[in-house]
């Protein structure tokens, strides 16, 4: 239903109604008036309009919609004479329903809109992808019409893929030999309601197993015997009495009389007093828990209470051991450090050494580990309050900040700022010079320029700011400082011209408006709620 129809089929009170046609007049006015006119604030004494806002670029563009919008519409329309279908204008008609198809338009009384085609209107006909077909004798599947055989009733076929097959005679089965395409089957029996590859079976009689070999997995159709209705490989079990470990069955009231085992490979084991362990290799071994702080380590067991696992068991009884890699060490003696890309133990040199820098062990309360031209170094700590490294230098994170190599101090007298991040950064004073950076260029560096030589950035270029100067995406524009703005790294003129995204149309009569590549005069979107009365 569209917003139109929408709006008739609900009763609103007449205030309600002129209200709202009020609300949206003053709505298409308002966006008509700003959409390309630019925000002008107090003139100055001579009548001039105030200068326009730094890098202003002027482009008219549409609510964001789904799919993305080209916002470089490439002709004009004028919205009260003509509608845009996608970027191309149609004029309208003052009798005819007319409605966008795409890039299309069509009548809406006499016409049918499919994916962008348009096609007559026709009793029994409907879309079928971007063609029509006849409800009566064919159906649609796949988006593509598929003509019925002679004496087939409609309501006895539904789609199979491209195809369409009889509901009551066949099943759509899916042929994982094609990468499961849909296929049509005749039925053995009229019980048969499923599909085991390209076999039709009755549910309550078999069930279809998926078995793996070789890497390769088939299906095979299996007679249930009473309760053995689950798959266990290509055989069936009774879930309430049997395991299936690893496509072997076992009946677990023979292994113990209770539901408290599980599987642990092709074996069943008690978990409340054994344990499944994996090895390196996938293996998977069940061991004798000998108390209940045991788990596995690979496929040992290990107590966590007083061992650690490094790929074995190793004792802890002091609480100083610590993994390093795939080994063990004490934490007393060693550092857990990288070396050659690999994990190793480093025997301290002295007591306090706490943590690593490459591989060489240090004190984080003596010294920081930093880096430059990535390369690490140790560096002493001028105070114990240092904490980061700008370069090979220490300083306290707080009290002062990094700008390239160099510390810079926060208080009121200091005044210094940063000019660009990382490596690149560099300082400069904000009271007799400017800091430039161009964000167009990919790597671009920060360039500092004296005040002297203006008060903007364009790129990475200063300018004196005026109503006669424009940047437009790092270029520099001299102006008329009335109607000339910027339109991408162009420039245009307001009174003569539209900003389309970046692209530049000369305005005709009344068009006013971007044509782009999306429907923004279709009934997708209502532009005012309708309440039921």
């Amino acid at each position: 239903m569209t917003c139109r129809e929408l709006g008739q089929s609900v009763q609103l009170p007449a205030r309600v109604q002129r209200a709202m046609q009020i609300l949206l007049v003053f709505f298409v006015f308002v966006s008509t008036v700003y959409s390309d006119i630019p925000d002008y604030k107090d003139g100055d004494k001579e009548g001039r309009p105030a200068p326009p806002p730094i890098n202003k670029i002027g482009i008219i563009r549409p609510r964001p919609i789904y799919p993305p919008v080209d916002y470089n519409a490439k002709s004009l329309y004028d919205y009260k004479t003509e509608k845009c279908c996608k970027g191309t204008v149609h004029p309208k008609s003052q009798n005819t329903p007319l409605q966008c198809c795409g890039t299309n338009i069509r009548d809406k009384s006499t016409q049918l809109c499919c994916k962008g085609v348009v096609h007559d209107l026709e009793l029994g006909f409907l879309c079928c992808g971007n063609e029509t077909y006849n409800t009566k004798s064919a159906i649609c599947c796949a988006d593509k019409p598929v003509n019925l055989e002679q004496g087939t009733k409609r309501e006895d076929v539904a789609c199979c893929g491209n195809n369409y097959y009889n509901t009551k005679t066949q099943l759509c089965c899916y042929d994982r030999q094609e990468y499961y395409r849909p296929v049509p089957v005749n039925k053995e029996s009229e019980n048969d309601n499923l599909c085991c590859d390209l076999k039709p079976f009755n549910t309550q009689k078999n069930t279809c197993c998926n078995v793996y070999q070789n890497n390769t997995s088939k299906s095979v159709l299996v007679t249930q015997v009473g309760n053995k209705t689950t798959c266990c490989g290509d055989k069936l079990y009774d879930y309430n009495t049997e395991l299936c470990c690893d496509e072997e069955i076992t009946n677990f009231l023979k292994v113990g009389g209770q539901r408290d085992v599980s599987c642990c490979g092709k074996q069943v084991y008690h978990y409340d007093t054994q344990i499944c362990c994996y090895g390196r290799g996938g293996k998977q071994n069940v061991l004798t828990k000998t108390s209940s702080s045991n788990a596995c380590c690979n496929d040992e067991l290990y107590d966590y209470r007083k061992q650690i696992c490094c790929q074995k068991p190793t004792d802890n009884e002091n609480g100083h051991m610590q993994c390093c890699g795939d080994s063990s060490i004490d934490t007393q003696t060693h550092v857990c450090c990288i070396k050659d890309n690999k994990l190793v133990g480093v025997k301290k040199e002295k007591e306090n050494e706490n943590a690593c820098c490459g591989a060489v062990p240090y004190n984080t309360q003596e010294e920081l580990c930093c880096s430059q031209n990535n390369t690490q170094s140790l560096v002493k700590k001028n105070d114990t309050g240092d904490s980061k490294c700008c370069g090979l230098k220490p300083y306290q994170y707080g009290k002062s900040y990094c700008c390239g190599t160099e510390e810079i101090l926060y208080n009121s007298e200091n005044q210094l700022s940063c000019c660009g991040s990382g490596n690149d950064a560099k300082s400069y004073n904000v009271k007799t010079e400017s800091c430039c950076i161009d964000y167009t260029v990919a790597q671009m560096k920060p360039k500092i320029f004296p005040l002297s030589e203006g008060n903007a950035c364009c790129g990475d270029k200063m300018y004196t700011y005026s109503s006669e100067v424009q940047c437009c995406k790092g270029k520099l524009f001299k102006t008329n400082g009335k109607t000339e703005y910027c339109c991408g790294d162009k420039l245009y003129d307001i009174e003569k011209e539209v900003c389309c995204g970046e692209n530049i149309i000369e305005k005709k009569d009344g068009n006013v408006q971007c044509c782009y590549n999306s429907n923004t005069d279709e009934n997708e979107n209502c532009p005012a709620v309708v309440w039921a009365k």
